[in-house]
């Protein structure tokens, strides 16, 4: 019993865990807007997601009617786009605007394996023996060796900015 309980209190804390692990609270800027002033995403529905390029037209265009709930900036190659949307309906947010704005490059570098083989035949005959009888031979030695090649390569660095809104109440 007492080991049936460890495993439930175990599955519960992994649970627990798995829903916080995208850790985007940390980055998350809350405007501070009263729950009175807005009506959150309902429970079915999932948060309206606009990109765009420029974050000024970005909003004129989607502001009217919403209230800002707050904003997540982060920075990376890429975001996962589900884990993005669950967060904003996490917040009540029913709009999310996205803009992403290249940050410069980081150069990264690894080490590829370059395998080698190389296969030498070879034969002879032997001659003489007691009996003048003569013996031939042949066979393959195979040689494997692995050399190391320096691969460097460039990723686009983007820094990624997210704004809640919902419906005005």
């Amino acid at each position: 019993m007492k080991r049936f309980i460890s495993l439930v209190l175990a599955s519960l804390a992994i649970c627990v865990l798995a829903g916080c692990g995208t850790n985007y609270d940390v980055y998350y800027n809350a405007s501070g807007v009263s729950p009175l002033a807005y009506i959150p995403c309902a429970r079915n529905e999932r948060p309206k997601f606009v990109e765009g390029m420029d974050l000024k037209a970005l909003v004129d265009r989607n502001i009217k009617g919403y209230v800002g709930l707050g904003s997540l900036r982060l920075n990376g190659s890429h975001q996962k786009w589900k884990d993005i949307i669950d967060f904003a309906k996490a917040k009540g947010a029913t709009l999310v605007l996205y803009c992403a704005y290249r940050d410069g490059n980081i150069e990264h570098t690894r080490y590829v394996p370059v395998h080698h083989t190389s296969t030498s035949y070879h034969s002879g005959s032997l001659n003489g023996g007691y009996y003048g009888d003569s013996y031939t031979y042949s066979g393959t030695t195979t040689t494997s060796t692995t050399s190391w090649r320096e691969h460097n390569y460039t990723v686009n660095n983007y820094e990624h900015l997210f704004l809640f809104l919902a419906k005005k109440s």
